[in-house]
């Protein structure tokens, strides 16, 4: 008959497993995603912030770039209803779509070869729909995917909800917050 004392051994060996093998999965599921996940603010302050310290005209350029690209008119493709609409005469560099119309991006398309970011938007958490990385097809130069939430969102809601899978590429995933009043 088993002691009081080998049960409760037992029991301790059967919590401290359970526990190892679930703070491996966790450091495991936060490696998944490689890119770098962060908010539009942080991003270009950490750009500026980098500037003193390396290269000035390259780091702040990549801040100009990153603002240019997002807030900026540029040439463009637009998703809508599945559709794809070309903005530009030719080599567009954005691509902005809801969240609702993501499988058009997983099309093959020889004009996503030049886009460098895609721009979503977000409307409410009901329209989740999860960006599967390895999925994405012909984009040559994409280096930013930014996420517009009209809801309070963060890295850890984006890292979970809008972006699966992994790719080679550098990307640099970010995030803003736009709730219209």
């Amino acid at each position: 008959m088993k002691t009081i004392k080998q049960i409760k051994e037992r029991i301790n060996l059967k919590t401290f497993l359970a526990f190892g093998i679930s703070l491996l999965a966790v450091i495991f599921s936060n490696n998944a995603i490689s890119q770098t996940i962060t908010s539009m603010d942080e991003q270009l302050s950490e750009l500026k912030t980098t500037t003193a310290k390396a290269d000035p005209k390259s780091n702040l350029s990549e801040a100009q770039k990153i603002r240019g690209l997002y807030y900026d008119y540029n040439p463009g493709l637009v998703i809508n209803g599945g559709e794809l609409k070309n903005k530009a005469v030719s080599n567009p560099v954005v691509i902005d779509l809801n969240i609702k119309d993501i499988s058009g991006l997983y099309k093959r398309n020889s004009e996503f070869s030049t886009i460098e970011m895609i721009r979503f938007n977000v409307e409410s958490k009901k329209d989740i729909s999860a960006l599967n990385l390895e999925k994405l097809v012909g984009f040559n130069s994409l280096k930013y995917i930014v996420f517009q939430c009209g809801f309070d969102c963060n890295s850890e809601f984006v890292k979970s909800n809008l972006v699966v899978g992994n790719t080679s590429q550098k990307i640099s995933v970010i995030y803003l917050v736009s709730i219209p009043e």
